[in-house]
């Protein structure tokens, strides 16, 4: 299995790659709380690098990730404030990403770390 694989790595050099990953696995096995503590730690382990596009781009994963965990897990106010930190996060003004809120007529929630326009985000609501 893909996290007893991980299990044993521990070394610093990795652990903004290891954890990032480890939230990846968690959240697709529904596993909430898991997922948004290895994202968060995966987040801290990319903000203690340097500066960079894919530092940056890495952050905003695991924030998206965290606030995705959070929503699933049924804790709404705390992502709809990670998110919210998101969008004030100086460091990620250059990466683009969306969230969009529950359409409950829909049922839909999706937060997006990829590109999209306002137009795509509108056929989501």
């Amino acid at each position: 299995e893909a996290l007893d694989a991980l299990a044993p790595i521990d070394d610093p050099r990795v652990a903004a790659e290891v954890n990032t990953l480890r939230g990846t696995i968690h959240e697709t096995r529904g596993e909430w709380d898991d997922g948004l503590a290895a994202y968060r730690a995966g987040r801290a382990a990319w903000e203690r690098r340097p500066a960079s596009p894919v530092r940056d781009a890495e952050v905003l994963r695991a924030a998206t990730g965290a606030a995705y965990c959070l929503r699933k897990a049924g804790r709404y106010a705390e992502a709809e404030a990670a998110a919210e930190a998101v969008d004030a996060d100086p460091r990620l003004e250059g990466a683009t990403y969306s969230i969009l809120e529950e359409d409950e007529d829909r049922g839909l929630w999706r937060i997006d770390a990829f590109p999209t326009s306002d137009g795509e985000a509108d056929a989501f609501r």
